[in-house]
């Protein structure tokens, strides 16, 4: 069987979903008054880093990364609406089924 190599849309898609997520994940970006001269490592610092360097090469635009955000909120928003309602209504199934009456 003979390998082919994804794409490069398809490689491109994927990090860009990989940097969304990422920056799904860190914090926000400090405050022009906070300090910005610490050089730390983390894993948030390199998806800021990658974020930049896509930004450059004009691969990425914070628009696509706002779209993103906003979709991201939309679909935890439904997530978590839809487990409240399983916990809602898990206890009544469960009487019911002891009760016999399901």
């Amino acid at each position: 069987m003979e390998e082919t190599k994804p794409a490069p849309e398809a490689m491109l898609r994927c990090a860009r979903a990989a940097l969304l997520l990422a920056s799904l994940r860190r914090p926000r970006a400090p405050t022009p008054t906070q300090d910005r001269r610490r050089t730390s490592y983390s894993p948030s610092s390199a998806a800021a880093a990658e974020l930049a360097r896509l930004r450059s090469e004009g691969l990425l635009r914070s628009a696509e990364i706002a779209a993103a955000r906003r979709e991201a909120a939309a679909h935890a928003r439904v997530a978590g609406s839809e487990l409240l309602l399983v916990l809602a209504v898990a206890p009544a199934v469960l009487l019911l089924l002891l009760l016999g009456l399901l």
